[in-house]
């Protein structure tokens, strides 16, 4: 849906739903690392598994001139781009994530 919106503002309401999903997601998938890691071990863990989503957040920027090269073909297109790569990344995580077996 949101790869072939219309216009901007189905972008924007799109991003919103990305960013609760998101938010979701990001406090379920704390707790399960808690229930996954090594008794005594959770604090290197977790503080890997910021590391990583913070570092993503940082890395994530270097994307906006990609965006707007695209955005110069079609209005929004770097857009939809950028909401459909995470569609795409949302559907493989989901699949990996069926693997994980329930912690002891």
């Amino acid at each position: 849906m949101l790869f072939f919106s219309p216009s901007y503002e189905y972008i924007i309401f799109g991003g919103a739903i990305l960013g609760i999903a998101t938010g979701a997601f990001m406090s379920s998938n704390w707790a399960l690392a808690t229930d996954l890691v090594p008794k005594g071990e959770g604090a290197r863990y977790l503080g890997l598994t910021n590391l990583a989503t913070a570092g993503g957040a940082a890395l994530a920027r270097l994307i906006g001139p990609v965006i707007d090269f695209l955005n110069n073909y079609a209005p929004a297109l770097g857009y939809r781009v950028m909401l459909g790569a995470c569609f795409i990344y949302m559907v493989i995580g989901s699949l990996l994530i069926i693997k994980i077996k329930k912690a002891r």
